[in-house]
């Protein structure tokens, strides 16, 4: 798995994106069919694993777009399901950067709201930083440089994007009480 990260603080340009490359052996763990609590409430922490359902895109996006992220698994409250795997869970894009000059890569923050389940709001608690692939790195990886001739600035950035089946997981803001 490639990891690329970035520093950002507000008023100031971000830092330029870093990346490594992971290996993870043995065998994967199996996900879990169900997300399911004892007792009557969904407590704070609770990890719930959603899917993205459409595309985004930083070329497109503006912050305050709502879309669309389905529930990955079946909440399950004491024995009764009580959020069905494929419902919709509220996300909104909070901000975006579109790709720029010189390589400078698009960005696409985005969070998760809410979900509703038999008539309670549970509040999830999940920001989400996507950002593009760096053209820089993606340049240094070239095997035969004697091909290569650069006459200018690089050209600009990937965009950021957001496509139907990506998985994540977001925790329970806050615990909340079922209704009976």
């Amino acid at each position: 798995m490639r990891v690329q990260a970035f520093a950002q603080e507000p008023g100031k340009a971000p830092s330029p994106i870093v990346a490594a490359n992971y290996t993870v052996s043995g065998p994967a763990e199996p996900l879990a069919v169900d997300a399911a609590v004892r007792g009557s409430t969904v407590t704070k922490g609770t990890q719930i694993r959603l899917q993205t359902g459409n595309r985004v895109s930083s070329e497109t996006a503006n912050a305050g777009d709502q879309f669309y992220v389905l529930l990955d698994q079946n909440l399950v409250v004491n024995g009764n399901v009580v959020a069905r795997r494929g419902m919709s869970v509220e996300a909104v894009v909070t901000s975006v950067q579109h790709a720029g000059q010189n390589g400078k890569s698009g960005v696409i923050v985005f969070h998760l709201m809410a979900l509703s389940a038999h008539g309670v709001t549970i509040p999830l608690s999940g920001t989400y930083t996507l950002v593009a692939p760096d053209i820089s790195s993606q340049l240094n990886h070239i095997a035969d440089t004697s091909f290569v001739h650069v006459a200018g600035p690089m050209p600009p950035g990937n965009e950021a994007k957001i496509e139907p089946g990506m998985t994540l997981t977001a925790s329970v803001a806050v615990d909340v009480p079922m209704k009976q």
